[in-house]
């Protein structure tokens, strides 16, 4: 009764996978994870004025 719209096959084929596979989903999950955290170091966050307004915005360009 919750579901309103039923799954379709292809909505069903990832986790018919994950459900055949445990193993390999998980050792998939844990690689895409590695990816991505292999870049976090690279990240940076500034949160000062300037970096929070495109450069040549030319409201930028008529405080100059």
């Amino acid at each position: 009764m919750w579901h309103l719209v039923e799954p379709v096959g292809s909505m069903l084929f990832l986790p018919r996978l994950s459900i055949k596979h445990p193993k390999s989903a998980l050792g998939l999950c844990l690689l895409l994870i590695l990816i991505a955290a292999a870049g976090i170091p690279r990240l940076t966050l500034r949160t000062d004025g300037p970096a929070l307004i495109p450069e040549g915005d030319p409201r930028i360009l008529e405080d100059r």
